[in-house]
């Protein structure tokens, strides 16, 4: 069954791709998701695409591609971020997939100062980017801390296993977390609300010094986390002199939580201070294990590795050079990416 792929217009075919994206991908596809999403992205508006069959016209998927603003050593280039693709079922089969992120690729890579695109996609989907041979892959690892030992204490010798050894592993646990002293001039407290000029401050004195970050400024960062359809952020922040010098967001459940981003003055006492006052936090809801996903080259990969965090699994993630790519960091996913799990779509 042929298909043909088409532009989608956020107005007249809103319906029609947040019924599609509700039936093929996520639940959680509303009315709300799709204007926050699509449409007030401080970066700017989403562009998406729609998958209709030839001879029906029947929507048959979608895709879409999300406007970053990304800081190469403070020089700002637009980037895109790719996802919320999806295909019925009857269509997944290589080709269908390969003609839709084709069509995707095609129409966003002839924009002003594109550096390029990138995405954290499916294992299915990475084959579609193998397909196409315009894409270069690295990894996305979970880096996670326990800190409590019972889950895998169950998991390796049962309940009474975790029963009988539980309390000392825990024990011990506890105190390597709380043996972790204070940095020398640093406050670290909980923040509430929507942030402030302050960290549009923190962004200007401080993106230049990395590689490549997504600009974190206050409009964005109230988009990203604060004004978030579904998902519920905290956050962490660090300060010195009284001025703001870094923070730390993350989301969790009774036992599992994740470190969605953290940012700072690119001094390594700022974010082994906050990975120090989260690990903490959390030990004391019953929180079991912290994840932070991250691209492999992240700069702070280090400072995780000292708070106790080791490497688990990793997943695809994907760069395709623009045009106008910098240098060769668009040709090279290891490079030092300030990428986590906040800078996915979504």
């Amino acid at each position: 069954m042929a298909i043909t792929v088409r532009p989608a217009d956020l107005e007249s075919d809103r319906s029609v791709l947040i019924e599609t994206l509700r039936r093929y991908l996520t639940p959680t596809s509303t009315e709300r998701r799709f204007d926050w999403l699509y449409k007030r992205n401080p970066h700017g508006e989403a562009r998406a695409w729609i998958a209709e069959e030839t001879a029906t016209r029947a929507v048959v998927g979608v895709a879409a591609a999300f406007p970053r603003r990304l800081l190469v050593r403070g020089d700002a280039r637009l980037t895109w971020v790719l996802g919320d693709f999806c295909i019925s079922a009857d269509y997944r089969t290589l080709g269908p997939a390969v003609q839709l992120q084709r069509a995707v690729l095609d129409a966003v890579q002839h924009a002003t100062m594109l550096a390029g695109y990138y995405d954290f996609p499916s294992r299915q989907m990475a084959a579609v980017y193998k397909r196409i041979g315009v894409a270069k892959e690295g990894g996305l690892v979970r880096m996670a801390r326990v800190l409590r030992a019972d889950r895998l204490l169950t998991a390796f010798g049962g309940a009474g296993l975790a029963r009988v050894l539980g309390p000392v592993a825990n024990l011990g646990l506890a105190l390597d977390i709380h043996r972790r002293g204070a940095s020398r001039g640093l406050s670290v407290e909980r923040y509430a609300g929507r942030f402030g000029s302050e960290f549009d401050d923190l962004m200007h004195e401080t993106g230049g010094a990395y590689d490549a970050c997504i600009e974190r400024s206050a409009d964005y960062l109230n988009w990203r986390y604060v004004e978030h359809p579904s998902e519920r952020y905290e956050y962490l922040v660090a300060k010195k002199s009284g001025r703001v010098c870094g923070y730390a967001v993350f989301s969790s459940t009774a036992q599992d939580a994740i470190l969605v981003d953290l940012f700072s003055v690119k001094l390594e006492s700022i974010p082994d201070a906050l990975l120090r006052h989260l690990a903490k936090e959390l030990w004391g809801r019953g929180v079991l294990t912290i994840s932070a996903p991250m691209v492999a080259g992240h700069p702070w990969m280090s400072a995780l590795t000292r708070a106790g965090f080791r490497a688990r699994e990793t997943s695809p993630f994907v760069v395709v050079p623009g045009p106008s790519r910098p240098a060769d960091l668009f040709q090279d996913p290891q490079a030092p990416w300030h990428f986590m799990h906040g800078d996915r779509d979504s």
